[in-house]
């Protein structure tokens, strides 16, 4: 929002202090630009986060679910057993991630798809420890049969 401002009054400087008045019939012109750039922008940025909201992890006693948006009209959605997972570790590299705990969380398994990667993960070493505490219990429960 108050980047829209910005670019309103930096037009509005630029119309006004930078465009000679002999082109005035312009003025239109240029805040026609302004508005098709600041519309794009709103859909971009609606579009960045609709695919980052919209992107689902859950994990059952069974098997961890992955649901993500490719775009605005599509979705993968891609499933594993937890006796399947042999390593699950986490990334957190760079200032900002590490001052605000997120991060990557890479799962990989023994099956087709052998790397599954879970992008900005809020607290990532939690999530980490919950996959891994599920998957200890899921493998300890099948050696009971």
């Amino acid at each position: 929002m108050a980047f829209s401002f910005l670019v309103i009054i930096g037009t509005a400087f630029f119309v006004s202090y930078l465009i000679p008045e002999s082109i005035g019939s312009a003025i239109p012109l240029v805040f026609l630009i302004m508005m098709i750039f600041l519309h794009m922008l709103w859909i971009i940025s609606f579009i960045m986060l609709a695919d980052y909201y919209l992107d689902i992890w859950i994990l059952t006693n069974e098997r961890l679910i992955t649901i993500e948006q490719k775009g605005l009209f599509s979705r993968k959605l891609s499933e594993f057993e937890l006796q399947k997972i042999q390593d699950v570790s986490v990334n957190i590299s760079g200032f900002f991630p590490t001052l605000l705990n997120y991060g990557d969380v890479r799962v990989r398994t023994a099956s087709e798809n052998p790397d599954f990667a879970f992008k900005q993960v809020e607290s990532p070493n939690k999530a980490k420890d919950n996959i891994m505490k599920e998957c200890d219990r899921y493998k300890k429960d099948l050696g009971d049969f």
